[in-house]
């Protein structure tokens, strides 16, 4: 049996909570690693994609160092000379690998207008972004944000500050940054939305006047925001990236805080919770991949997560701070607080297990589906999940199960090859559409596992082999196709 990512609270959640996000207050339960940083940071920039890949500032902020391998070594990031008159700004690493250094020109800027941004490519850093000059007050760049599924998309903003409020300048490039248009007002992007209709900008706004508030704004189309979001001001807000439409939002003031979710982009709103006291959230991550899914800290100096949606919150028994989820989820990255710094911990949420076998056909995407086993083979754990990326976008499909592997190539006219061979079990139960991202996911059940007599109870030493299956489209021919296979031996 497949179980569907649920919003209830489940036995099934818990205990995926427990065998997958291994933050229990255990000690033998923790796989935090600790990683070696040849300064205390003061600031930590994720990869997105890669979890190896990592930027640290020192504690004067003086200097960056980067690593590729997981902090195993470490060298320090060579910055450009900058003019007179303009100074760095917030460095990033954007989805596609790229690091990227904003700037803040002033009125003495020599030249008066340049860059906000520059990326680095192939070693050498290169402009983002048409030449602006600062008018009244100083501008200043806001790292740019790329589009996941059309890395053509590329979104920023010139902020000037006057003291009270922020006023922005936003630029869009929808063919890699050859070509950029401009508005003169709108937000600070946040975040490019896309596999839900039209591709849509969210920004942000912030005001001084009497915290410093954030507002959160959306676009119709591809353009600077104009709409409201809540209605409100936000402490936290958070998209899920392979959920295009469900946004998370922390409102409130310093005493109490209001938790809201709206899973239809942000038309209708429901709360679900009030935090007062030692409730209140201070960070939340919110998982890119699993519906529900997030880790947050609370003002008690403890990390908390949840499984399903945030009606409910459990200690992980840590007292880190949750930075960034990475590589789709299968990283979470923390800090732990140290004098005039800190530390950073990272753990692997979702680790592969299984062996690959059979390769599969390219299809509608233009790749090949992939497959991958994550969690525990453990029967006791009953922690196994499943994940198909690289499917056909907007197909349905659902993943099938044998202990036999085979080979059939293009079985009933498909344009994939089946993987397996025996009693082939199915489980129907969770057909799903692959959405814009392209993904199917699911949490097998050990117990319960598909045959076509019936439902069998997974066993020791057995090793069961699952494939995605899924509509595919063609030149214009409407069939099927089929992801790799992975095979997974069962263990106590």
């Amino acid at each position: 049996m497949l179980r569907t990512p649920s919003h209830a609270v489940s036995k099934s959640a818990a205990r995926l909570a427990a065998a997958v996000l291994i933050l229990a207050s255990s000690a033998a339960a923790q796989t935090w690693t600790q990683i070696a940083t040849p300064v205390l940071p003061r600031e930590l920039i994720t990869d997105p994609v890669d979890a190896d890949h990592l930027l640290i500032t020192d504690i004067n902020q003086s200097e960056y160092h980067e690593t590729f391998d997981g902090g195993a070594t470490w060298s320090v990031l060579a910055v450009p000379t900058l003019p007179t008159g303009v100074f760095r700004g917030q460095f990033s690493i954007d989805n596609g690998g790229h690091v990227v250094m904003s700037v803040c020109r002033y009125l003495n800027a020599s030249p008066l207008a340049g860059p906000l941004n520059l990326m680095r490519v192939s070693g050498t850093w290169q402009p983002i972004g048409p030449d602006v000059a600062p008018q009244v007050f100083p501008i200043c760049g806001t790292p740019p944000v790329r589009g996941r599924l059309d890395p053509q998309r590329l979104a920023f903003s010139g902020a000037q500050w006057d003291g009270f409020t922020e006023h922005h300048q936003v630029f869009l490039s929808d063919d890699g940054g050859s070509t950029w248009t401009s508005t003169p007002q709108g937000t600070g992007p946040i975040d490019i939305v896309e596999g839900a209709g039209e591709p849509y900008l969210i920004g942000s706004s912030q005001s001084a006047n009497p915290y410093p508030w954030t507002s959160i704004w959306r676009s119709v189309g591809f353009a600077a925001p104009t709409q409201s979001l809540t209605g409100g001001e936000e402490l936290e807000f958070e998209v899920a990236p392979a959920f295009p439409t469900k946004f998370w939002a922390l409102t409130g003031d310093l005493g109490s805080q209001t938790f809201l979710r709206s899973y239809d982009g942000g038309a209708t709103w429901d709360v679900i919770a009030n935090f007062d006291g030692t409730e209140r959230l201070i960070r939340l991550q919110v998982h890119p991949t699993r519906p529900g899914f997030a880790a947050a800290y609370r003002v008690t100096g403890e990390m908390v997560t949840t499984t399903d949606g945030g009606l409910s919150f459990t200690p992980a028994g840590v007292a880190y701070f949750p930075h960034s989820f990475v590589e789709d989820g299968q990283v979470l990255y923390a800090t732990r607080s140290v004098s005039n710094g800190f530390e950073i911990l990272r753990t692997e949420l979702f680790p592969t297990v299984g062996s690959q076998e059979c390769s599969a056909q390219v299809n509608g995407s233009g790749s090949a589906a992939t497959i991958a086993a994550l969690g525990s083979t453990s029967l006791g754990l009953n922690g196994l999940s499943l994940q198909s990326n690289d499917v056909t976008q907007n197909a349905f499909g659902y993943f099938i199960c044998s202990e036999n592997a085979g080979f059939v190539a293009q079985p009933g006219g498909s344009f994939g090859d089946l993987c397996l061979s025996g009693s082939i079990g199915r489980f129907g139960e969770l057909l799903q559409n692959s959405g814009g991202y392209g993904q199917l996911f699911g949490e097998v059940d050990l117990s319960s596992l598909p045959s076509p007599t019936g439902s069998v109870v997974g066993q020791v030493g057995q090793t069961w082999r699952f494939q995605a299956w899924f509509r595919d489209n063609q030149g214009g021919a409407t069939g099927s196709n089929f992801s790799a296979a992975v095979a997974v031996t069962l263990t106590p």
